[in-house]
């Protein structure tokens, strides 16, 4: 859906994958999935904010979290819906919906 609406999307299934993203190609937002357990959670954004301290973090969650450590600008209940998701991503590039030069995002 994210590249439906214009955005470039690389897939890392693990942190290792998700670090050589992070160094290779050109990531204005992170998203963190609901499934990753609260240790990889913390390993991830402190991995994200040590290679790209100025990078977007966005956390999907079906349920509410428990304090999250790092700094993620949002959280996203995924029960909004993916109009929604699409709406927060654009939000947080700070993009008005055109994003025919979208930074890209990993997720």
């Amino acid at each position: 859906m994210l590249q439906s609406a214009g955005y470039k999307v690389s897939t890392a299934m693990e942190l290792a994958e998700a670090a050589r993203i992070l160094c290779s190609e050109k990531v204005g937002l992170s998203i963190l999935c609901h499934t990753l357990s609260p240790e990889q959670r913390a390993k991830a954004i402190a991995k994200a904010e040590e290679l790209r301290p100025h990078m977007k973090k966005l956390l999907l969650a079906a349920w509410s979290f428990p304090p999250v450590e790092g700094n993620p600008e949002e959280i996203f209940h995924t029960s909004a819906g993916p109009g929604a998701l699409v709406a927060a991503v654009n939000r947080l590039m700070g993009g008005d919906g055109n994003t025919s030069n979208a930074t890209s995002t990993l997720y």
